[in-house]
């Protein structure tokens, strides 16, 4: 639903989390108008790391704890065929809505489709900076047509 950054590796080559204001970049930079029961909205750029958030519907507590359970696990499943998708956390919350009386499950994730790294002949990490995930040393002016 939302791309969080590149993925960022240590110096060991293991696939680091996102920071925590990256997450939550992402997260006010999603577009709320998708809505989140179906997967089909999920991102899935390579090299990436993403963010989504689905949410589960229902009238009683059993039933949405239900339909979350197997939505996530639908969303998990056609994940796994994704080449490089490798999943970093899931965090769960209910609640209910006051207004339609509904409950509602919650499931925020933080997941990646990492890029072919056998053909990579750098660092995965090189001229990168954690902070902002932008090539560290880039100017525009040197890219510019004229």
């Amino acid at each position: 639903m939302a791309v969080i950054g590149p993925c960022e590796y240590d110096a060991d080559g293991k696939l680091l989390r996102p920071s925590a204001s990256a997450i939550g970049r992402a997260y006010v930079s999603m577009d709320t108008s998708i809505g989140g029961e179906d997967s089909d909205a999920l991102t899935l750029d390579r090299g990436c790391t993403h963010f989504a958030v689905l949410n589960f519907y229902a009238k009683s507590p059993e039933e949405a704890v239900r339909r979350g359970k197997n939505g996530l696990a639908r969303t998990l499943s056609r994940l796994e065929f994704e080449t490089g998708f490798r999943e970093i956390s899931i965090e769960r919350s209910t609640g209910r809505i006051p207004v339609s009386r509904d409950y509602v499950v919650t499931y925020k994730m933080v997941y990646a489709v990492e890029a072919d790294r056998s053909l990579q002949t750098v660092s995965p990490k090189a001229g990168y900076s954690r902070d902002d995930a932008s090539p560290s040393g880039f100017n525009l002016v040197d890219f510019a047509p004229y």
